[in-house]
């Protein structure tokens, strides 16, 4: 009887990660989480569940260029000068309008500033993230996975800056340019856009994602100059259940990766050379269908680049790759018991997207091409402390402190992460 109320248990477990459980993996605002990376346990039947809080601020990014801006700057200053270039005609508008067009052609050939009609933005980030773990083991090696990240995401704090030139003709004292500045609010409200200084905030799920997998380990080598070697190979369908976002907010970000499914597959090799020294590294990449949905789209040939769009449109989206690679490092000092220190560092890449406009009149497919700026690059160190309660044989709770702190990329946000775990392994026996 007992047997099989454990087997039916396990059965649950697994049902719930095929249903419920999510895959936190990297965005441009945050790291990816390692809740499992180097664990040797193919046991019929473990269980391994882990609970993560975490939380992370920043007010700056890193550009195109790698170069650290202000939060909202990632893709550039936004050139408001030009931004209701090509966008179709608002009544409510018409005398805004007019001062840029007069302005835009004043400014040709006249030796004006390239910073002219250029805005920064000014904000602070914030998330808070809870992050649920669960691995379940089958037999001879074959296991299921699942992660369920929850997080809490603030953009407030929004301060506008004007980066024309103090003086001059075309500066921040040329009255037309002050009009439209100050104005700012009214242009967005007639696109349908929150004003620029509305705090986002948002309560997300991550892309839903099962994983399946098979790990063998091989320990006491013979004729081999290492203690242990590991392979893991896993694969698994992502689907949206992210969100798809508010096209109505000037600043926002995603929860998942604008509804859009996805295929990934991963491997993760490990050596240990002593019974306390490991290394290893962990390579995953992941393919996203296809998705039209109606999104903001620059429309100027000139440059728009920024978070703000005012024009939106049908579009066949598709979602660049994502590709991440993880070279770690695992110590077990001989001097305490049960206690592991893992440092590691991460790449994480999503290759550009491309939209394909169903009006390509209004959003000619070159002129939004040529300013998507959809790819994000980020370099991030990882370091965890992980210890054993190994006082009890069939149920081990585990605490973890863990930090991510990214130091390069593209376009992303400088999110560093601090955070605790408690994890429990459950060593079933049949």
């Amino acid at each position: 009887m007992l047997k099989n109320t454990k087997k039916l248990l396990i059965l649950c477990l697994i049902g719930l990660s095929s249903q419920t459980l999510y895959c936190g993996l990297g965005h441009f605002y945050k790291a990816f989480f390692l809740p499992n990376i180097y664990s040797i346990d193919t046991h019929d039947w473990h269980t391994n569940i882990k609970f993560y809080m975490a939380h992370g601020s920043t007010t700056t990014g890193r550009d195109s260029d790698g170069l650290c801006t202000p939060l909202l700057d990632i893709y550039g200053p936004q050139n408001w000068l030009y931004a209701m270039q090509g966008v179709t005609a608002n009544a409510q508008i018409a005398d805004l309008k007019a001062t840029a067009d007069r302005l835009i052609a004043e400014t040709q050939n006249s030796g004006a500033s390239s910073q002219f009609g250029k805005l920064s933005f000014k904000s602070k980030f914030t998330i808070n993230e809870t992050y649920v773990f669960l691995r379940q083991n089958l037999k001879k090696g074959f296991f299921v996975k699942g992660h369920l990240p929850i997080r809490d995401i603030t953009i407030d704090d929004i301060v506008l800056q004007d980066l024309s030139p103090p003086l001059g003709t075309f500066s921040q004292q040329n009255p037309d340019w002050i009009s439209l500045k100050d104005n700012i609010d009214t242009i967005l409200q007639a696109y349908n856009l929150d004003s620029y200084a509305t705090p986002f905030k948002g309560n997300y799920l991550g892309d839903a994602l099962i994983q399946v997998g098979w790990q063998g380990v091989y320990k006491d080598i013979d004729r081999a100059s290492i203690d242990l070697l590991s392979a893991r190979f896993e694969a698994g369908v992502s689907w949206p259940t992210g969100g798809g976002g508010n096209p109505n907010e000037a600043f926002q970000v995603q929860g998942g990766h604008f509804k859009h499914w996805g295929f990934m597959a991963g491997i993760n090799l490990m050596i240990g050379f002593t019974s306390s020294l490991r290394i290893g590294v962990l390579a995953s990449y992941m393919k996203f269908l296809n998705k039209t949905g109606t999104r903001r789209m620059p429309t100027a040939m000139q440059n728009q680049a920024g978070f703000i769009h005012l024009a939106t449109g049908k579009t066949l989206e598709k979602l660049g790759d994502h590709r991440s690679i993880v070279g770690f490092m695992t110590f077990m000092p001989p001097f305490i018991d049960n206690l592991t220190l893992l440092a590691a560092y991460g790449h994480q890449h999503r290759a550009h997207r491309t939209w394909c406009p169903q009006d390509t009149y209004a959003f000619p497919s070159e002129i939004v091409n040529a300013q998507l700026a959809g790819s994000f690059v980020m370099d991030i160190l990882h370091f965890k402390a992980v210890y054993k309660l190994a006082y009890f044989e069939k149920i081990v709770p585990q605490i973890e402190l863990l930090t991510d702190i990214p130091i390069s990329g593209q376009r992303i946000f400088n999110t560093p992460l601090y955070g605790a775990g408690l994890g429990i392994h459950i060593n079933w026996e049949f």
